[in-house]
């Protein structure tokens, strides 16, 4: 059997916070019905010169005002009113009121006339204001109801502001798995066709194949330890692009034409990781075939303030497939980085596949 330990400090904490909110509360209503009682003494004492008859008076009046608006505010109100139950909450506080109002009434006469020796000529007429009476039980019973029920809005505002934070965050961290889920799924992806290349080099025993290594190693670095933030300088970006582009070209050794540019002013521009590679993956790995007799790769990249544009186009096969987990997945993480604020086109003719992106970076 497991044994369960509670930290004394622990468990002495939580008790004293608790007594803080019951002190706390208890306060708050003492403080209300002190100032209701103060409210009774003015409204009553105005028109009476006998103090002790407004004192007594108010002995009787304010047990029924506590009374009522307790059993509103944590009867009623819990059980009926924020259940939906309308009909049960009206009929039930019409008979609370009518109960109310025969009480006050039966101990208003009651005073009245034991302070008058139950010799009703001798009462001060004056003094009976049945309306004011009346009124004045009921707007204390609304001040306290609907000092409840701002509490209660309060509450409720104040879950659904954490509700919402809450969702919001919860999304934030799903988008952020989601993100590095799609980019570990391409590095492998990505790893599996540069490998075969540099293995087709180091059969041919080609003279490139050590700086090839190196331009994999610079590929590597980045794709591991510099793309774990959010976004990433455009810059480094395209540097990997080139690194990358400069492996292919060295593979096929000038068999077929291939072309990488870049224009414009880039430097202080951010871009989210790996997002333009499986374009530029896909263009070598479809584009040029021993079975393409024209085989050709074509890249731009043009650079017009905060917005970066991406054109490529490349020969295909009869045969070419266009699937894949590399543009499905760039296709998911634009939507989720840039929402709308990207424009992307894919075009097969049947003879050349054509991509253009369109990405508003800032």
């Amino acid at each position: 059997m497991k044994r369960i330990n509670f930290s004394h400090s622990n468990m002495s904490y939580t008790i004293t916070i608790f007594r803080q909110r019951e002190l706390k509360r208890i306060g708050i209503h003492l403080l209300f019905w002190m100032v209701s009682f103060s409210f009774f003494w003015l409204l009553f004492s105005r028109n009476s010169g006998d103090q002790i008859n407004t004192a007594i008076f108010l002995a009787f009046l304010s047990p029924i005002s506590i009374a009522t608006t307790y059993f509103f505010n944590y009867r009623l109100i819990p059980r009926f009113l924020f259940k939906g139950h309308y009909f049960k909450f009206i009929w039930y506080s019409s008979i609370i009121a009518g109960v109310a109002i025969w009480l006050t009434l039966l101990f208003g006469i009651l005073i009245w006339a034991w302070r008058a020796d139950f010799n009703m000529g001798e009462i001060n007429h004056n003094t009976i204001d049945l309306p004011m009476l009346f009124a004045a039980l009921f707007f204390v019973v609304l001040m306290g109801v609907s000092v409840k029920l701002i509490r209660f809005n309060q509450q409720v505002q104040n879950q659904k502001t954490l509700a919402e934070k809450q969702k919001v965050d919860l999304d934030n961290q799903l988008k952020v798995n989601e993100l590095k889920l799609l980019k570990d799924q391409l590095n492998p992806h990505f790893l599996f066709n540069t490998l075969n290349n540099l293995y087709g080099l180091t059969l041919e025993k080609s003279e490139r194949a050590p700086e090839l290594v190196m331009q994999l190693s610079n590929i590597l670095d980045y794709m591991l330890y510099r793309t774990n933030n959010t976004t990433v300088p455009l810059q480094q970006e395209i540097e990997m692009l080139h690194n990358y582009v400069a492996i292919e070209q060295a593979r096929f050794e000038g068999r077929y034409p291939i072309s990488f540019e870049v224009k414009g002013q880039y430097e202080n521009l951010q871009i989210a990781p790996l997002l333009l590679l499986p374009l530029v993956e896909n263009c070598f790995k479809h584009g040029i075939r021993k079975s393409i007799k024209a085989s050709f790769v074509d890249i731009d990249i043009e650079i017009e303030k905060n917005s970066i544009i991406f054109k490529s186009s490349n020969s295909i096969g009869s045969q070419q497939s266009t699937g894949g987990i590399g543009l499905p997945n760039m296709q998911k993480r634009l939507e989720r980085i840039y929402h709308r604020n990207y424009d992307l086109k894919i075009n097969n003719n049947g003879t050349v596949f054509e991509t253009y992106l369109s990405i508003q970076l800032n």
